[in-house]
């Protein structure tokens, strides 16, 4: 039984404030109390705010309004201290949703009272060295991506899986993806769907310039290693379309799974083909 729960929304659309607002006085209105842990949210849509660390000290459910994007941002905050997430969609794509707004009401009870299963979805961890140090280490729900500048050359990466090269490449750049990565960043780039909870990467290369280079599926127990043998000028690491890192000529980037993952709440069967469909 939930006894308090967090919220976060996009603050961009008011329609989604709004939303906000409706299933926040939902809960209440069980004696369910409701935070977020960010100010211009609380601001925006008038719900309790909780400094970070009380936040994920008081709260056992993380409810998340809008598109995947802004479920993703909630995962990062929620991620350590093991919260499960709920999405309601109000995005474009939203196969990271659980819910559509019409929806929420008929589940609420069942969401207060806990009956649900959550599913553990791998994650990724993404590390930069530069002259054998290491620079940075992100982690991601969905992908680790190297990227061109959209205005420079393509660049050279040598791939590696093991100690054992995997391909080199001449490239926009390269998205190492999770299955729940698969219907991101690596769909558009014509990679592979792959079933949530199945134990692997995506290695897809963006705009290869070789003929019939195809996206590669590798086991996830395996780390993933690429070096950037040449860039003219400007590239970028990048985790869940975020957080982006300057990279150098010489630069490594390992890429592993990671070890705790992102719980996300299913109140039904999980319909992931139902999904891609529609």
């Amino acid at each position: 039984m939930h006894q308090a729960v967090g919220m976060y929304y996009n603050i961009k659309r008011e329609d989604t404030c709004a939303i906000a607002q409706y299933v926040a006085g939902l809960f209440q209105a069980r004696q369910v109390d409701v935070f977020t842990g960010d100010q211009l949210q609380a601001q925006r849509a008038g719900i309790p705010y909780l400094p970070r660390p009380e936040f994920l000290e008081r709260i056992t459910l993380m409810v998340v309004i809008g598109g995947d994007g802004t479920f993703l941002r909630a995962a990062t905050i929620v991620r350590n201290a093991q919260i499960p997430l709920i999405g309601i969609n109000q995005g474009t794509l939203g196969f990271l949703a659980e819910l559509e707004v019409e929806e929420f009401e008929e589940k609420l009870e069942q969401l207060i009272a806990g009956n649900y299963r959550t599913e553990a979805r791998m994650t990724i961890c993404g590390e930069l060295y530069r002259d054998g140090a290491r620079i940075c280490q992100t982690v991601g729900l969905n992908d680790v991506t190297i990227n061109r500048d959209p205005v420079e050359n393509t660049l050279e990466l040598d791939v590696y899986l093991e100690e054992q090269l995997v391909d080199s490449y001449q490239a926009d750049g390269i998205i190492i993806a999770t299955p729940t990565g698969s219907t991101g960043y690596s769909l558009s780039a014509g990679g592979p769907l792959i079933y949530p909870g199945t134990e692997c990467l995506i290695v897809n290369p963006i705009c290869a310039h070789v003929l019939g280079t195809n996206a590669i599926i590798v086991p996830a127990a395996g780390g993933i290693e690429i070096h950037l043998t040449r860039s003219s000028k400007d590239a970028y690491l990048l985790t869940d379309g975020r957080y982006a890192t300057h990279l150098r000529q010489g630069d490594t980037v390992r890429v592993y799974k990671a070890e705790t993952p992102t719980r996300i709440v299913q109140l039904e069967k999980h319909q992931f083909f139902e999904t891609v469909r529609n």
